[in-house]
């Protein structure tokens, strides 16, 4: 079983986002080995997808799956509705696995 984990990398949004957005912040939900694994993870789909990250830096955040529920009513309340249950979470951390959460363009 793969741990759970929220990982977010700044992006250059240009033909992305709206000409006003420099960057985006691209959150994404990885089931993978480790903090590094999920890092890799997420740059190498951004990458495959003609992102330019801005920074090398991408932030990690372990989430316990038997609190998935609660985590998702505290950080992402706003789109619970489209995101797994807990359930399915367990499911998907059979194998590595990355979602998309958010694509939010900013300056």
């Amino acid at each position: 079983m793969k741990q759970l984990f929220e990982v977010r990398a700044e992006v250059d949004a240009t033909g992305r986002a709206h000409p006003f957005y420099a960057v985006a912040t691209v959150f994404a939900l990885v089931g993978a080995g480790s903090e590094q694994e999920a890092q890799a993870r997420l740059r190498h789909d951004l990458e495959a997808d003609g992102y330019v990250l801005v920074s090398p830096q991408i932030p990690v955040r372990q989430i316990d799956p038997q609190s998935w529920t609660a985590y998702v009513a505290e950080h992402w309340a706003g789109m619970a509705s489209q995101l797994p249950d807990g359930e399915t979470i367990a499911s998907l951390l059979q194998e590595e696995f990355l979602l998309h959460l958010s694509f939010y363009p900013h300056e």
